[in-house]
């Protein structure tokens, strides 16, 4: 793409910038439709084959660690064969796992379902793996814009996605199949044509700012010792676990204290509000501020919204809303922050495998968080629960104090 004039490379180069991000805009929010409508069916599916509720949360965990080894093998296939190669294959998969999902359905299977949604969770890795990469396209003082602006596309799938469920539910119904399968229908369906937006839309190379690609570099074990990649790594999983730890409890706590499904559905909507509609807006601010001073407001936010939600009183509904949409705003700036910092604070040949490393670690912790969460609601109540979220939230607060080169650097 050579041109004449100064400026004709440089203009090209920021259409093809914007294309390129704009697919990985669209890819994202058509993915996480699908994903959601999956998600949405996906404990009632359980309920409905097994003929109980005891194990209508199991299929969410397994995908949730599918989603944790998905990340890393789908970072290792970008480093082998490119982004647009290792993105796409991991839509396919996801397709593949919903169609298991929704054979599962047709045969009433248990097994089949776990199966399917765990090969469901590892390719919806691909989805999160996408922020990572439109932020390689931007020069390093833009990348955190490029992670917001991603991070903020999977709101219109988190609106979109249930509202679809019930009419192709009612197309999956006249073939005989449960309406429930019509959920994993629509996954299977929008996963496929991500993958094929990727294949046809981003450019066969390595999308890389300087246009390399992966190749020799340090050492993923000593990457772990990089100041800001501590940082970062902290604060993305202990944001994490403190957010489903209290979130995944709201509802039943919500029960507990003698509201109904309204209040429940309305608390939970302003939490999803602050996990990803102000998104961009953070994504500029971290571009202004740098990521570690947003990772240390996101733990101020973690923490009070915690400590909100364990002093909110029993008819404080309007308290615990307040509280989950901080608690969802604070995940936010942790999330968008800390994946930033992992893209300007780690050189380039190996920084894919350490993004898609970050990202297991991170689902794991999800997973783990959902499975200890109802344990410690049932042996110690809501408030303790909260307070303990709200201990654990200090713990990046803790890093940064350790290691202080993590924020000259980071914020300069």
């Amino acid at each position: 793409m050579a041109g004449s004039g100064g400026s004709a490379p440089s203009y090209t180069a920021r259409v093809s910038r914007g294309r390129t991000t704009a697919t990985f805009f669209s890819g994202v929010a058509v993915a996480r439709t699908g994903f959601i409508a999956a998600v949405t069916v996906t404990g009632l599916l359980a309920e409905e084959i097994t003929g109980s509720a005891r194990l209508s949360g199991l299929p969410g965990a397994v995908g949730t660690l599918g989603t944790a080894l998905g990340a890393t093998v789908i970072a290792m296939l970008i480093g082998r064969a490119g982004t647009r190669s290792g993105l796409s294959a991991g839509f396919v998969t996801a397709a593949v796992g919903a169609g298991l999902a929704m054979a599962a359905a047709l045969f009433s299977s248990f097994p089949m379902l776990l199966a399917g949604l765990f090969i469901l969770g590892a390719g919806h890795a691909a989805t999160q793996l996408s922020r990572y990469a439109a932020a390689e396209l931007q020069e390093p003082s833009h990348r955190a814009r490029a992670v917001g602006l991603i991070v903020w596309a999977g709101t219109i799938g988190s609106v979109v996605g249930p509202s679809l469920v019930e009419p192709a539910g009612r197309v999956v119904g006249l073939t005989g199949l449960s309406e429930l399968a019509g959920g994993f229908g629509l996954a299977a369906m929008f996963f496929a044509v991500a993958a094929v937006m990727y294949v046809v839309l981003l450019p066969s190379e390595q999308l890389t700012v300087g246009g390399g690609v992966e190749g020799d570099g340090p050492s993923l074990k000593g990457l772990f010792r990089i100041p800001q990649v501590q940082v970062a790594l902290t604060a993305m999983v202990v944001g994490q676990f403190v957010m489903v730890l209290i979130m995944a409890m709201t509802p039943l706590h919500i029960r507990d204290i003698g509201l109904g499904l309204g209040a429940v559905g309305f608390v939970i909507s302003a939490h999803t509000l602050g996990m990803f509609a102000l998104s961009p807006l953070t994504g500029w601010l971290t571009d202004r501020l740098g990521p570690v001073r947003i990772i240390v407001a996101g733990v101020v936010l973690l923490t009070g919204s915690s400590v909100l939600a364990a002093l909110a009183p029993t008819d404080g509904r309007t308290v615990l809303t307040i509280a989950l949409f901080l608690l969802g705003l604070g995940w936010n700036f942790g999330f968008v922050a800390g994946s930033t910092l992992l893209t300007v604070a780690v050189p380039d040949g190996v920084r894919t495998a350490l993004q898609g490393r970050a990202d297991s670690m991170v689902w794991t912790s999800a997973a783990l968080a959902s499975a200890v969460s109802g344990f410690v609601l049932d042996a110690a109540g809501f408030t303790i629960l909260s307070a303990a979220g709200a201990l654990m939230a200090l713990i990046p607060l803790a890093v940064v104090v350790r290691r202080p080169l993590a924020l000259t650097e980071s914020t300069a």
